[in-house]
């Protein structure tokens, strides 16, 4: 009996968890369905042509998959083909010591030539007085990249040798791929507006977005073909100085203390020459000042002229004082001395 009990409990538990399963099952479908397309109109996950568009592939305009050309898209996702290139970017800078820059830079030139590089930069200093150097930038293609590093190192002496690398291959070929999705798609939107006519309203939403495309397109072919020019050719900077003779610094002089009579001597000129500065300098100032004589003159006869008038004023001006002897008459007045 209660094993009965038992498997009758069992048996009701499994159909409870095999309901809650289903339940969230098509809670999940539900959710899934997409809400509306591109320009409003409802649609549903089941309709045929619409089951990329919640996948994050290109926009569900309504009426748009009837062409049939969004299901001839490639994939993005799409691995890359095994006998595509690697697409590996190199950058390289040499520095390098020569006896003339001039020779140098033809060995350079040849070098360049040999394996069909461009010059991209070039600068070379030859002021005087200063070691000759220069910067030559130079785009090499791929192939003959090693033999033009060879045949540079061997122009002087190397100081520095750098080459560093890039593999650009995987987002190389994922933006091509992108690129051809994005292609696939203007032609079913282009078929499209064809299709509707300019009478249709909703011929300016699918022309904006139309534009939209290939506006995009526009930049995605621009950025592919600059990631080809960077991959093809290798950029390589070369420096080049010329050697500088070593002179070793003179060893510091060491003079003897001066005697009695040399000290006297020097003080003596030292005081001397001294003597004939102050003298120059009262010359210079004479002769400085001789153009300025007669207004200097002028200039002293009227202050003279003023402060005698004002003297002269002063003195008619004071009040007279008379001495009164108070003696009585008869008495001499003994001299003061």
């Amino acid at each position: 009996m209660r094993w009965l009990i038992f498997s009758f409990a069992f048996c009701v538990m499994s159909a409870s968890i095999v309901g809650c399963k289903d339940g969230d099952r098509h809670g999940a479908s539900k959710m899934d369905a997409p809400q509306a397309s591109f320009f409003g109109a409802p649609s549903r996950r089941e309709e045929a042509g619409h089951d990329q568009g919640d996948r994050g592939g290109p926009r569900v305009i309504s009426g748009l998959t009837s062409t049939g050309n969004l299901d001839k898209q490639p994939k993005a996702d799409e691995p890359a083909k095994k006998d595509r290139p690697r697409k590996i970017r190199y950058t390289g800078d040499i520095q390098l010591i020569v006896k003339d820059i001039n020779d140098a830079e033809e060995a350079l030139d040849a070098a360049s030539k040999a394996a069909k590089g461009e010059y991209e930069r070039a600068e070379v200093n030859r002021s005087a007085n200063v070691v000759r150097s220069g910067i030559w930038r130079i785009r090499v293609p791929v192939e003959n990249l090693t033999a033009f590093r060879k045949a540079v190192a061997k122009i002087g002496d190397v100081e520095k040798d750098v080459l560093e690398s890039e593999d650009m291959t995987a987002k190389y070929y994922d933006l091509e791929a992108h690129l051809a999705n994005r292609k696939a798609e203007r032609d079913a939107v282009r078929d499209f507006l064809t299709e509707i006519g300019k009478k249709d309203p909703r011929f300016l939403e699918v022309k904006r977005e139309l534009n939209e495309i290939s506006d995009d397109i526009n930049r995605k072919e621009g950025m592919i073909k600059l990631w080809k020019d960077m991959t093809d050719l290798t950029t390589f900077t070369v420096h080049m100085r010329e050697k500088q003779a070593y002179n070793p610094p003179a060893p510091p002089k060491i003079e003897p203390d001066p005697s009695f009579g040399e000290r006297v001597g020097k003080t003596w000129e030292g005081s001397w020459s001294s003597f004939i500065g102050f003298c120059q300098g009262v010359a210079i100032v004479a002769v400085a000042l001789a153009p300025w004589s007669p207004v200097i003159l002028v200039g002293l006869f009227f202050v003279w002229f003023v402060a005698r008038r004002m003297s002269s004023r002063a003195e008619e001006s004071a009040p007279v004082v008379e001495v009164v002897d108070e003696k009585p008459k008869g008495e001499r007045s003994e001299p003061l001395g």
